[in-house]
């Protein structure tokens, strides 16, 4: 693919949040239909929506910062000597303690997260520790999704107990990490898209997965084979969530 081409797509596709959208009729169905199914990250504070999809031209990724916090902030971090540079998506929590979410790097990385219900995260041996803000240090650090589930294998990552990640590079690649079935997954794009949100997905290997908003962008997507930025407009739209 153009690299070029690719990481203009990716920026498309980060400008597509969550506030530019008013809450649909499909989204109020959503809500209504998760109550009644009784899903545990339905009923969370967090309802965030994370998508990647591929086509001819390159890629699009966008995602849902959907949470109660009202100050949304972008961050711009310049590259240092041994840090790339990077724009993140987030929330200011406070004059010192910026809330990053995701965001994308000078390669074309791109991240964001889903939190989720403690997973039973552990240690795992042979793992170094890692602290610190966790989408910041990747973007910072790798270039690739190779590389980023390098940083992954080589951390004992805490975060894994509440939360999950997307992430994507210029070429089209994509995971989704996380800790499920009692150990670390990478799950790698099968198909066009992948699609993230507030559930452990490897706890379900047969599908039949329990959230409303994964199932109506599967849906959506679905039903195209050459997926569009107005597609993944219309995924982040349709799964929009307001309390």
């Amino acid at each position: 693919m153009n690299s070029m081409r690719s990481f203009r797509s990716i920026l498309l596709g980060l400008s597509i949040l969550a506030p530019l959208f008013a809450i649909s009729p499909a989204a109020r169905a959503l809500q209504s239909n998760a109550m009644q199914e009784g899903a545990a990250a339905e009923h969370s504070i967090q309802h965030c929506t994370v998508v990647a999809a591929v086509n001819d031209s390159g890629i699009i990724i966008g995602n849902n910062e959907d949470y109660t916090e009202p100050f949304t902030t972008v961050f711009v971090i310049p590259a240092s000597g041994t840090e790339y540079g990077r724009v993140l998506f987030g929330f200011s929590f406070s004059d010192t303690v910026p809330g990053y979410c995701g965001g994308v790097n000078e390669k074309g990385l791109f991240t964001d997260g889903n939190g989720i219900p403690n997973t039973g995260w552990k240690e795992e041996p042979g793992k170094k520790p890692f602290s610190g803000n966790l989408e910041s240090a990747v973007l910072a650090k790798c270039a690739t999704v190779e590389e980023a589930i390098a940083f992954f294998e080589k951390y004992n990552v805490p975060n894994l107990q509440t939360g999950r990640w997307l992430v994507a590079d210029k070429s089209g690649a994509s995971v989704i990490f996380e800790w499920g079935q009692g150990k670390f997954q990478v799950l790698r794009r099968k198909g066009n898209h992948q699609i993230a949100t507030n559930f452990v997905q490897s706890n379900y290997p047969q599908g039949q997965y329990p959230c409303a908003r994964y199932n109506l962008a599967e849906a959506i997507f679905s039903r195209s084979n050459d997926i569009t930025v107005d597609d993944v407009k219309k995924v982040l739209n349709d799964t929009h969530w307001e309390d």
